[in-house]
């Protein structure tokens, strides 16, 4: 199942940086200060944190071969100490 998701997670992820380009753009245009007081825009990058988190568990998931909930990268981290 996780392989038949990757072609989806990379078209996602193509996707999501292509829109934080454009958001970078904005950035550069109006200011830190100014865009980052509009709560939409905090959203955005709150979502797109969010994308690259889950996208990372799934590419964790599918190079150690495990659907397991037990088995993403947070608990790697726990085994790894």
């Amino acid at each position: 199942m996780l392989e038949a998701s990757a072609v989806f997670a990379h078209i996602g992820l193509a996707l999501v940086v292509f829109f934080c380009l454009l958001e970078g753009v904005e950035i550069a245009k109006i200011g830190a200060t100014a865009y980052f007081q509009d709560a939409w825009n905090v959203m955005d990058w709150a979502n797109f944190l969010l994308y690259y988190l889950v996208y990372a568990e799934l590419q964790v998931r599918r190079i150690h071969g495990s659907s397991s909930p037990r088995a993403g990268a947070l608990s790697l981290r726990r085994d790894a100490r």
